[in-house]
């Protein structure tokens, strides 16, 4: 029944209630995600992949809008999203710093996640807590926030932060001894490391440090595209209609047996 009400809705909304504006809708929408984020946006072969990219593109057929899909770093991601070099980004915590920037689809996360402390399965060392980690060298992504607790650790040398692009760059350093710990999404990093065929050289130590709960679709507020409101309402819709009807486990399911 639940299921029937939310597909009927997204349908009536279509073709009655939210309608985008015909310069809107012949518009290409240009959106951008972290080329170092599997499982959920990564490169492979030439074409872009994840979870969230499947996800997107799902959305963009359903609504019948045409989305150019671009993955770059993340640092370069807040730029873009920033000076509204692109329409969106995917995918974004509900932080202060990124509503300032963008307008979040807030009524489903793309995705829900943690984050952990990972080290060499021979020099693991007891972490409950953040800390535990005062005193070592630990990685951390470009462009990751885990909260005001661990950046006033940071700020007062009580953990010797050392930043990476991307997860395979700080497995690496992990495996060289140039850091004691990396600090990843609990999911990025599991499928990296089974990918690169490491699942038992490296493991999460303990329960995930930080809960970030979800991470969401944003449209940048500088974007020139036009009636972003119309945009986001539809897209919450399609995105409510892709998890209903079973499409968006489908798609998890396919990067995370």
């Amino acid at each position: 029944m639940k299921i029937w009400f939310i597909r009927t809705f997204f349908l009536l909304a279509l073709s009655l209630l939210v309608a985008l504006p015909e310069s809107a809708s012949a518009q290409t929408l240009h959106l951008v995600g972290d080329a170092a984020y599997s499982p959920y946006s990564f490169n492979y072969g030439g074409a872009s992949k994840g979870i969230d990219v499947e996800v997107v593109q799902e959305m963009g057929i359903r609504l019948g809008i045409d989305i150019n899909l671009e993955l770059v770093s993340r640092s370069r991601m807040m730029e873009m999203l920033k000076n509204g070099e692109c329409d969106g980004v995917l995918a974004l915590r509900p932080t202060e710093e990124n509503m300032a920037l963008a307008l979040l689809l807030r009524s489903n996360p793309l995705h829900v996640g943690t984050y952990s402390a990972f080290m060499k399965r021979a020099q693991r060392f007891e972490v409950n807590g953040l800390e535990d980690l005062k005193g070592h060298s630990v990685g951390v992504l470009e462009g990751m926030d885990l909260g005001r607790e661990f950046k006033k650790l940071v700020a007062a040398e009580a953990i010797r932060a050392q930043v990476y692009v991307d997860e395979p760059r700080a497995i690496g350093a992990l495996l060289r001894g140039e850091i004691e710990a990396f600090i990843g999404q609990t999911n990025a990093v599991h499928f990296q490391l089974t990918k690169m065929g490491m699942s038992n050289t490296i493991q999460a130590e303990g329960k995930p440090l930080v809960r970030a709960g979800g991470e969401y679709l944003g449209i940048s507020k500088s974007s020139a595209y036009p009636d972003k409101a119309a945009l986001l309402k539809l897209m919450e819709l399609a995105l409510s209609d892709i998890i209903a009807d079973g499409t968006y486990r489908r798609i998890v399911h396919r990067y995370m047996l």
